[in-house]
């Protein structure tokens, strides 16, 4: 499990900025790794995947991604 976050402006106000600046474009990298995770569930039959959290910080939005990433140690 790898666990990520930022104190950047939170995903509501990302999300409102790209929609401003590109319509609704979707992310290429986003997909990718939806893809990547589709592929790993059919050789594990382990809790793998990603998620979103946010955090509310005073006048800041963060965010926090947890990553649950099977690893293999048979080597």
């Amino acid at each position: 499990t790898c666990v990520v976050e930022d104190n950047g402006v939170g995903r509501a106000k990302a999300k409102e900025i790209r929609e401003r600046q590109r319509g609704d474009h979707r992310s290429f990298a986003l997909e990718a790794i939806e893809r990547r995770f589709e592929i790993l569930r059919g050789s594990y039959h382990e809790s793998l995947g990603y998620e979103y959290e946010d955090l509310a910080e005073t006048d800041e939005m963060s965010t926090r991604v947890t990553l649950r990433i099977p690893i293999d140690v048979r080597k």
